[in-house]
């Protein structure tokens, strides 16, 4: 399994939406977002 960085993505970018995108080229096992700017 390899991990990927996405950077510069909208903080109301949801998990549905990134397995959704990335999913188009494999299988996703887990997201991990930043929800809040301050506290990472």
């Amino acid at each position: 399994m390899k991990k990927l960085y996405v950077g510069n993505l909208p903080f109301t970018a949801t998990e549905d939406e990134m397995n959704e995108v990335f999913g188009q080229h494999g299988t996703v096992h887990s997201v991990a977002l930043i929800n809040d700017r301050e506290t990472g």
